[in-house]
């Protein structure tokens, strides 16, 4: 058996509460609220998901740069050697 517990919203007005919910047969709970409270929050979300996509873009841009940077700093090295080497055969 399905045991359920109660909710509550934390409206501030004490004669109804502005958020309902109720589970169904399956054990899906819904929720039910005005439009504006629904608008404000499906708002929040879209900006979240947002937000969340464009960390993903960051985060793979930052490590092509450090990889960027890791081939460059081991160029430098290379031709650092290279130029110390022909300096080796100048002066024999």
């Amino acid at each position: 058996m399905l045991m359920v517990l109660p909710m509550h919203s934390q409206a501030t007005s004490i004669r109804e509460s502005r958020v309902k919910t109720f589970v169904n047969e399956k054990g899906d709970t819904l929720v039910q609220m005005c439009y504006k409270d629904a608008k404000i929050l499906l708002t929040d979300v879209l900006e979240y998901e947002y937000a969340d996509s464009l960390l993903e873009v960051y985060k793979l841009r930052d490590s092509l740069n450090t990889k960027t940077i890791t081939m460059q700093k081991d160029v430098i090295v290379k031709l650092s050697t290279k130029v110390e080497n022909f300096e080796t055969i100048v002066t024999n």
